[in-house]
């Protein structure tokens, strides 16, 4: 590298340390102290000059991956006329995102249920000097208030993704939400829920992280709420887990994650079959939220207002879905899952048969 060159990368490094991204005009005599204080190179004012400018020219052809250097000259007044200063240079690096992306990111944080209060406000101002974001968006705010949120979640997370990238187990605790609305590791009534798993993938479904994870010999995976894990700890002596399933193996389990996703809405668990149902067509839309684009429509009534279809899904997401949109929807089988609602529907009716019941 010529000396040439040299000087311009120390010259570089100087204009990041002292200006990047910041409102302060740096002087030729600031660049020179510098580079003598952190270099013990000694340049002229002139010598300076010259480089900067090479810079510049390199930032207007496009070849400072995204930087610019800025020069600003004011007119002063001196001895009655006016006169060129340089007030200074600064490196300004142009963001990779406009500002309609920053503010979308930042209402997705704050749609995001999972992450403590201070943490998300924190993330939203890391956030808005992506861009020149003018802020939020002021028609989207949170609607839940303050969260009810794990305090170590963003350590899990980074146990999870060190566990599944050097593919180690994992041992944790799954918390409890109690009446005083913080998450501990036990309630009254019931026990330590304690877990040693091989993690596998982490998936974002209903604004929130589960952990997919194998069992020892497990040949398909648990899900696990990252919001309630506690004192996750990375436990590569666990035994039982070395090349006994796909899951703890060097080749890639024999499923498709996304698939699992949406077979088990909402990550219900329980084995996957397929489902037929009934839906009337103006409530569409509801079929889609929940199964996406995996719905295999079979046919249409006559009136032309309800369709049978069929997806594949497990029984306890098909049989809330149903419940939840039971004036619109009709499971005709599995014959096992349709008397399994039979049951829960009569349960109900039970239930809130009885009007003095207050």
């Amino acid at each position: 590298m010529s000396r040439n060159s040299t000087r311009l990368f120390y010259i570089w490094d100087a204009l990041c340390d002292l200006s990047l991204n910041s409102d302060t005009w740096i002087t030729r005599g600031q660049i020179k102290d510098y580079l003598y204080r952190k270099h013990e190179i000694k340049a002229e004012p002139h010598s300076i000059t010259r480089n900067l400018k090479t810079l510049q020219d390199l930032g207007n052809q496009g070849l400072l991956h995204g930087c610019a250097i800025e020069n600003r000259i004011e007119q002063r007044r001196r001895n009655g006329e006016d006169s060129p200063k340089n007030v200074g240079w600064k490196l300004t690096r142009e963001s990779e995102f406009t500002k309609s992306e920053v503010r979308l990111i930042i209402d997705s944080l704050l749609a995001f249920p999972m992450i403590p209060d201070n943490q998300r406000d924190k993330l939203i101002d890391h956030l808005d000097g992506l861009a020149e974001s003018q802020g939020r968006l002021p028609q989207i705010v949170p609607i839940m208030g303050s969260n009810l949120a794990n305090k170590q979640i963003f350590y899990t997370i980074d146990v999870l993704a060190e566990a599944i990238h050097t593919r180690q187990p994992v041992s944790f605790l799954l918390g409890y939400f109690d009446t005083d609305k913080e998450l501990h590791h036990s309630i009254a009534g019931s026990k330590e829920r304690s877990y040693t798993v091989m993690p596998y993938q982490l998936i974002a479904a209903n604004s929130r992280y589960y952990l997919l994870g194998y069992f020892p010999g497990g040949e398909y995976p648990y899900h696990f709420r990252v919001d309630l894990i506690m004192d996750v700890r990375l436990n590569p002596a666990a035994e039982g887990f070395v090349g006994t399933n796909q899951g703890t193996t060097s080749n890639a389990p024999a499923f498709d994650p996304a698939s699992y996703r949406a077979e088990h809405a909402h990550m219900m668990g329980g084995a996957s079959s397929l489902m037929r149902f009934r839906i009337r067509k103006d409530s569409l839309v509801y079929a889609y939220d929940q199964f996406g684009g995996h719905i295999d429509f079979i046919h249409g009534t006559d009136d032309g207002k309800w369709v049978e279809a069929r997806v594949a899904s497990s029984t306890a997401a098909m049989e809330s879905w149903a419940l939840q949109f039971a004036e619109s929807v009709e499971v005709l089988g599995p014959p096992e899952v349709r008397e399994s609602i039979r049951k829960r529907t009569a349960w109900l009716a039970n239930a809130y048969g009885d009007t003095d019941n207050t």
